[in-house]
């Protein structure tokens, strides 16, 4: 635990903190410190990970491994890169004059709390105890909604009841597993637990479980039947959460599936899990591709191309080959991130935008060059353009989905690489009409240092990742994608 209780402790403590001495422009300050603080122990622990392995905690409740270790750094990526967009909400660092004292501390421990909840679903052992988490999570971000005036006060009920269908789901699913693991005589219901005895698990019920599980939980994260309520609710917060929701809590609800498949996978059931994955996955590419066609809100376009892209590492996850599953991973990973960075840019287009309708960008270059070329480059990075780290992690998921043995796999990646380019032009012709054009305002667009640090450091990650990656990143995500596909 001594690892484990600096990254979830940090952002608590922190949120404490801006309730007891949050005044003037100390929220966002002790909130930058505390995300700040976070990102540095993920870090921390991803290397001890990386150089010794998984190790349990909390008295086996918490399992450190390189699956949750990778999704740590990104969500702390993610909540460091809000906060620090927050504090830079005015040039000078002082809040903003529509924001009440108590509501930025409101704002802003609440953040801090959202951001402990996702960490630890991240890091749980248990599918009910992640499903717990990340229920807290869903509570979190309708307070959040709800503090933004009446559209957002209505908009609450989307999270909070998607939120409870789905941690009643993984709450079954997590029922159906404890019951096939004292049937086999496992140590515990765990995880972990569950993976020594797995060859002697039930397959129907572990097969039911996930089931469950990737219904559920994949609601949270954005995966179809129930992934429509994210675009929505995006476009009723400030720009740091819809990214929270739409990066950082979709990947944190991603990872309990993806620890269920792997029991299952290593109960002898490898290829209905698989299967089941790929097909959540391509699903999810066919729903929100149309949409990302037709959509002319820039939040909603962010938020259904962030659904298409989860799909497409699920279904590179669900290939069965470990190139596929390194490439799903990374893909994850660095597509949060320029949508992160898309969000940010957006969220600064838009607040110098005087339109009728806010989300309808256009002439962003010519409004900011700076700023709309950051934004340019999020979307190139989106849409999986070279130099871009995403094109890489595409090519690479399409090879290994090309190279399975298996006929019904090469054609399914056929009908994924379609849908792709499908996206990937809906993309291509929202992006252009919103960076070229003349400018929806003469205002000149604000963009403080601080602000572009945060946003020019998440576009370079990306970028870079399209040269190389460092040695002990790609070990790293090896390790998670050999975990995901024992």
């Amino acid at each position: 635990m001594a690892w484990l209780a600096p990254l979830l402790l940090a952002p608590l403590l922190a949120a404490i903190a801006v309730l007891a001495l949050g005044r003037t422009a100390w929220p966002a300050r002790l909130a930058l410190l505390g995300s700040g603080g976070t990102l540095a122990a993920a870090i921390a622990l991803a290397a001890r990970v990386e150089r010794g392995g998984a190790f349990p905690a909390a008295d086996g409740r918490l399992r450190a491994d390189a699956l949750g270790a990778v999704i740590a750094v990104l969500i702390a990526l993610v909540a460091f890169a809000g906060a620090i967009e927050r504090d830079a909400e005015r040039p000078d660092g002082a809040p903003r004059k529509d924001v009440a004292p108590g509501s930025a501390r409101r704002r802003e421990a609440l953040e801090l709390a959202l951001l402990a909840c996702l960490l630890a679903a991240s890091f749980a052992d248990s599918i009910a105890l992640a499903a717990l988490a990340l229920l807290g999570a869903m509570l979190l971000a309708a307070g959040r909604l709800g503090s933004g005036g009446p559209a957002a006060t209505a908009a609450t009920a989307r999270p909070l009841l998607v939120g409870g269908a789905g941690a009643t789901l993984a709450l079954f699913a997590a029922a159906l597993l404890a019951h096939a693991g004292n049937a086999a005589g496992a140590p515990d219901t765990n995880i972990s637990g569950l993976l020594a005895v797995a060859p002697r698990l039930d397959a129907s019920a572990i097969r039911a479980a996930f089931a469950l599980a990737l219904v559920g939980l994949g609601a949270l994260a954005g995966l179809v039947p129930l992934a429509a309520w994210l675009p929505e609710t995006s476009v009723h917060v400030d720009s740091t959460l819809a990214a929270t929701l739409s990066a950082g809590a979709a990947a944190a609800a991603f990872v309990p599936i993806l620890r269920v498949h792997a029991l299952v996978a290593a109960s002898g059931c490898a290829a209905w899990a698989d299967g089941a994955l790929a097909l959540a996955g391509l699903l999810a590419m066919l729903v929100a591709t149309p949409r990302i066609l037709v959509q002319d809100d820039a939040r909603r376009l962010l938020a259904w191309s962030g659904i298409a892209q989860l799909g497409f590492a699920a279904f590179s996850l669900g290939l069965g080959t470990p190139l596929a599953a390194f490439a799903g991973l990374l893909h994850l990973l660095l597509q949060s991130l320029a949508r992160t960075a898309a969000f940010l840019a957006g969220g600064r287009l838009q607040a110098g935008i005087d339109a009728a309708r806010p989300g309808h960008a256009g002439g962003a270059l010519a409004g900011s060059p700076a700023l709309g070329g950051a934004f340019a480059g999020a979307l190139v990075a989106l849409a999986g353009l070279p130099p871009a780290g995403t094109f890489v992690s595409q090519w690479l998921a399409l090879a290994g989905g090309f190279a399975s043995p298996l006929p019904l796999a090469r054609g399914a990646t056929v009908a994924a690489l379609v849908l792709l380019v499908a996206g990937f032009a809906g993309l291509s012709f929202h992006g252009v009409r919103a960076v070229l054009g003349s400018p929806r305002t003469t205002a000149r667009l604000a963009w403080p240092l601080r602000s572009r640090v945060a946003i020019g450091a998440l576009l370079a990650l990306v970028l870079l990742a399209g040269a190389g990656l460092p040695a002990a990143l790609s070990t790293l995500i090896e390790q998670a994608a050999r975990g995901v596909q024992p």
